[in-house]
């Protein structure tokens, strides 16, 4: 590795000290009466500054009165230009403080609301005790990080950092301020030390640079105790194994001595909340959470995304102790969805550690179906982790509820054989099936039974079934039975029924090829197909059968077809094969046509150039024109031709030559797609024209 030492400024150089603290252990070890968690508000900052940056360090209990100070320093530089430093007082929380970073406007200094990123050393002290946690400020520029401010990894490790850029050969890296020539135009390094790596672009300049902290445990995955690291971690779900006293030091939103039961809040024991305390921030989003080492910043669980706005689906692991209430929730727009359960315990005194453990194997028969019974598909879910609930599996030893899941778009519902399943969206959203099953793909921890087995078995018509039951309705009732399905898939094993739906204004239906694939809305609103495929794009999993030689193949037809069909209809039926497509896109491979629309109060019409298009409203109602386009701005999937070298292109007229046309009062009109009438807006190319409009 080759270092400059000369690019080192002279401000660089008198805190350099500092910023290696962000991956060592500070002198003066915290106790629990120091812990504190630091917040960062608006964690990227824009070019135009338009938002105030807010630090934030909360204690997280209030023993000894809550600290005795809280100081802010910045790594390199001063703190910017009309800063403040404020105490807070929210509630309890009382003892902490914020600084606050102010925005730039058009009257503002020219450096006023710069020196806002970087890295921000938060020190708290209690007496002779005090606490250092760094927290990032990265902006949000061209230059983007592909990964979280911090990285945390063991002895052994390394990791790799990147950024995201246009120009790779622009970049430049420094590690605790010094540039390392190795790394010069790389988008992606790979390092193995401890510190604080920056990238910057010559171009932007080093207000730009994006930073990351990596912090380098002492000792080895699972084991803690430098430098022999012979102590074995408690197991840490949602956190990281402190390498000195192997204790957990847990994520944002999660508590326990494993960090494996999640809350509402952050801190130590979950009670802070986005909401509340200064923040004013549901749900967490585009908050940055800082604690102390070796756990580093990240987003509240659930959250992710270079800025914490997105939702994420990773699966994850929850644990509460016997007697306990555990709490699942994921972030709006996403429901829970339970992969798996236990009651009981199947592991030693590391989790939930009590004299009275008997044994290590022993499980409730009823804990996958208790949860999902009380948490699946919903947002937020509170189970009791008691015998009362599950029933007692082993009775005189300490148990433990832990739940596997995630948070999806995407809901999942299962009952066993003989029961009825009942799926339901929210107003204004409709039930649209991605995926059944009727029969057994699991052993006895789904429906248990002693009639197992099968576990390989799946009607064929089970998507069709439900499609039929459900689709694009507000709720619906299926009953798992044999009967109901056209059959028994697996005679003798104990079946369930299994159906992944989400609940969407686009929906999607499947029908195999031969069968009739209905589409159909709800009164006052008419079908938009959004895409269409006929062929395979998919495995056996789909429309199941013997011949499936090519899982990529989709005839060239296929929107148009569909949309002839049943564009602008409240219900219209199809029956995919060959013919009806006009080619056949894979010979000796079975079919399917799939088909994604929405509903809506918007008419919508499209027709090839050289063909006249006609919108029709019911008598009394008149037609009233919300958008249109002559030209093109798809590729050859709309109106196949050979001549689609153009897919940018619109004649500007396109909606006043139509509202010409079809306004006002007008219940039927008709108008021709030619250039003749709206002119040519890319010669050369095949056009078609789409009209959306409303009938009033």
């Amino acid at each position: 590795m080759v270092v400059r030492d000369d690019t080192l400024s002279d401000n660089t150089m008198s805190v350099l000290l500092l910023i290696i603290q962000c991956a060592v252990v500070i002198a003066n070890r915290p106790s629990e009466v120091t812990e504190t968690t630091v917040v960062v508000k608006n964690m990227l900052v824009s070019e135009c500054f338009a938002y105030p940056v807010q630090i934030f360090a909360f204690p997280d209990n209030f023993a000894n009165d809550g600290l005795d100070s809280v100081s802010f320093e910045k790594w390199g530089d001063n703190l910017p230009e009309g800063h403040s430093v404020a105490d807070l007082s929210y509630g309890v929380m009382d003892e902490g403080q914020v600084l606050s970073m102010p925005a730039r406007t058009r009257r503002s200094h020219k450096d006023h609301g710069s020196g806002r990123t970087g890295v921000f050393r938060v020190t708290s002290t209690v007496g002779e005790e005090s606490q250092d946690i760094f927290a990032i400020v990265n902006p949000d520029s061209e230059l983007r990080p592909a990964g979280p401010p911090t990285y945390t990894i063991n002895s052994d490790e390394n990791v790799d950092l990147e950024v995201i850029y246009d120009y790779p050969g622009e970049i430049s890296w420094s590690l605790d301020g010094r540039i390392i020539q190795e790394w010069r135009g790389q988008l992606k390094i790979n390092v193995d030390q401890e510190g604080i790596y920056q990238a910057f672009s010559r171009k932007l300049g080093r207000d730009s640079s994006i930073t990351y902290c990596v912090i380098k445990r002492a000792c080895p995955a699972g084991m803690y105790g430098p430098p022999d690291c012979t102590g074995e971690c408690v197991p840490c779900f949602k956190g990281e194994c402190d390498d000195q006293d192997g204790t957990c030091v847990c994520a944002p939103g999660v508590t326990g001595e494993n960090c494996g039961t999640p809350q509402d809040g952050f801190g130590t024991t979950g009670d802070l909340l986005c909401e509340k305390n200064g923040i004013s921030n549901p749900g967490c989003s585009g908050i940055l959470f800082c604690r102390r080492r070796p756990y580093g910043c990240s987003c509240m669980i659930n959250r992710g995304g270079h800025d914490c706005k997105e939702c994420v689906n990773d699966l994850s692991t929850a644990l509460v102790c016997e007697d306990g209430d555990l709490r699942l929730s994921c972030c709006p727009g996403t429901f829970i969805d339970v992969q798996n359960a236990l009651y009981g315990r199947d592991i030693g005194p590391s989790v939930c550690n009590d004299p009275d453990i008997q044994t290590t194997n022993c499980r409730a028969s009823s804990s996958l179906t208790k949860v999902w019974e009380e948490c699946q598909t919903k947002s937020k879910c509170v189970i009791s982790a008691s015998n009362s609930v599950f029933g007692d599996p082993c009775g005189t030893t300490y148990k433990f509820l832990r739940v596997e899941y995630k948070c999806s778009q995407n809901l999942r519902e299962t009952v066993c054989e003989g029961e009825q399943l009942t799926l339901d969206c929210p107003t204004g959203k409709y039930i649209n099936i991605l995926s059944a099953l009727f029969g057994r793909m699991e052993g006895a921890e789904v429906c248990p039974n002693a009639a197992v087995s099968d576990t390989d078995c799946r009607a064929s018509t089970s998507l069709n079934r439900v499609q039929e039951a459900c689709q694009t309705r507000f709720t619906c009732a299926i009953t798992a039975t044999s009967a109901v399905f056209g059959g028994d898939p697996c005679p003798g094993t104990f079946k369930y029924l299994q159906v992944g739906y989400k609940c969407s204004p686009n929906l999607r239906n499947i029908a195999c090829e031969g069968e009739q694939l209905t589409l159909r809305c709800p009164t006052g609103k008419y079908i938009h197909i959004l895409s269409a495929s006929y062929g395979r794009m998919e495995g056996a999993e789909v429309c199941p059968h013997a011949s499936i030689s090519n899982t990529d193949c989709t005839a060239s037809t296929s929107l148009t077809k569909v949309r002839e069909e049943c564009q602008a209809m409240s219900t219209c039926a199809i029956t995919p094969s060959a013919a009806l497509f006009g080619e056949d896109p894979c010979p000796g491979t079975f079919k399917y046509l799939q088909v994604e629309y929405e509903c809506s109060e918007l008419l919508y019409n499209l027709v090839c150039e050289g063909t006249t298009l006609t919108l029709n409203c019911p008598a009394g109602r008149n037609i009233q024109i919300a958008s249109a386009l002559f030209g093109r701005l798809t590729g050859a999937e709309i109106c196949p031709h050979a001549a689609v070298s153009d897919i940018n292109c619109a004649a500007a007229s396109s909606i006043s030559d139509v509202q010409a046309v079809c306004e006002p009062e007008m219940s039927t009109c008709s108008i021709l797609a030619s250039g003749t009438v709206f002119g040519d807006p890319c010669p050369g190319t095949f056009k078609y024209l789409e009209v959306s409009y409303r009938c009033v």
